[in-house]
């Protein structure tokens, strides 16, 4: 809440008519860009202080050939609402031509909140497989002034072999 005008008081959950004037003194602002020295692989944007929670799968066990899909959750302080997830590249075993989701909800819920998902749709191609694939992942930490690799670890997963007469 605060006083906009001669007995003007503003809430920001309320529509209001008018435009409310906001006074300051000058401000300078210095807009400094990331180092591009150190900058480590799955790094697409994120700046502050993250953590991960352990990725879970849509299933523990898929037939070669059938989709998965693994979700993932990072919470933290920063540009949480902005993240945007690391695509992963081609893989000899995988599948990996899905682009990955992002949550739809908006940036400033996801901010709120302090916590963004999205979501890999992976495709093992071989029964030989064990776990997912470690997918890359890494932030700029302003405090420290360094990047820091935070990687989204396997998931332990059974593959089974393909149905018969099924080619991959």
């Amino acid at each position: 809440i605060f006083q906009g005008g001669p007995g003007m008081v503003v809430q920001p959950s309320m529509v209001t008519m008018g435009n409310p004037l906001l006074e300051s003194d000058p401000l300078t602002v210095v807009i400094k860009s990331l180092p591009r020295e150190g900058e480590l692989p799955g790094f697409t944007g994120a700046i502050g202080t993250f953590s991960l929670e352990p990725p879970r799968l849509s299933t523990n066990a898929v037939r070669a050939g059938e989709p998965v899909v693994l979700t993932v959750t990072i919470r933290g302080d920063g540009n949480i609402g902005r993240l945007v997830p690391p695509r992963l590249g081609p893989m000899r075993e995988w599948n990996t031509a899905f682009a990955p989701s992002a949550d739809p909800s908006p940036a400033y819920a996801i901010q709120q909140r302090g916590f963004n998902t999205f979501s890999y749709t992976l495709v093992p191609l071989s029964e030989r497989l064990k776990a997912t694939p470690a997918i890359p992942f890494s932030y700029f930490d302003p405090k420290q002034r360094t990047y820091v690799s935070l990687p989204i670890p396997p998931v332990p997963l059974t593959v089974n072999p393909a149905p018969a007469g099924v080619t991959l």
